[in-house]
């Protein structure tokens, strides 16, 4: 563990002790656990949501929305998160470049690279949104038999049991109704 990571999980861990208690509650929610299902093996696999200090970080910024949304700073971070994600397009300046960058991209977010699995080799993509929007080669495309759910990326995907367990949808500290982002209604998707 870096010294950075060290000292960042050192700093959440005394922040959780000292803020009230429902929100300590929500930030170890938000960092819990999540289960997956590894297409290639068959295997169901464990990793943490998100670590420590990004946890206590994204439930009171964003989640919890405890400094409001309508705010410079707030919108400093989110304005700083969107440039970064425009830089997504912009296009590599020749293939060694490509090979770096989304060597790094996959290291960053814990991408495997033995075997690589992609349709193209790290230097032949053209961005990292290019990579981003990668398919699997033939001999690695995972096999979706007849299971009820297929995601179409390579993701983790959360699952809720019924609407009660997703009374709200908070974004970026922002409320959505699920009657308004684009789903469609439940009668309609009934057999």
């Amino acid at each position: 563990m870096s010294t950075a990571f060290a000292l960042g999980d050192a700093i959440a861990k005394a922040l959780l002790y000292v803020l009230p208690s429902q929100w300590s509650t929500r930030i170890q929610k938000n960092c819990g656990e999540v289960s997956f299902l590894v297409l290639k093996t068959g295997k169901t696999k464990t990793k943490r949501k998100m670590t420590l200090i990004e946890g206590v970080f994204a439930t009171l910024l964003f989640d919890l929305a405890i400094f409001n949304t309508d705010n410079f700073f707030i919108n400093f971070i989110i304005r700083t998160f969107t440039r970064f994600q425009n830089s997504w397009d912009r296009p590599f300046i020749n293939q060694s470049e490509a090979k770096d960058e989304v060597g790094k991209f996959c290291e960053n977010i814990g991408i495997e690279q033995t075997p690589w699995v992609w349709d193209k080799q790290p230097q032949e993509y053209k961005c990292l949104n290019d990579f981003f929007s990668r398919t699997y080669a033939p001999a690695y495309a995972p096999s979706i038999g007849d299971q009820d759910v297929v995601s179409p990326a390579c993701c983790t995907m959360s699952l809720y049991s019924d609407n009660g367990s997703l009374q709200r949808l908070l974004i970026k500290g922002c409320d959505y109704a699920l009657d308004k982002v684009g789903l469609r209604p439940p009668e309609d998707l009934t057999l």
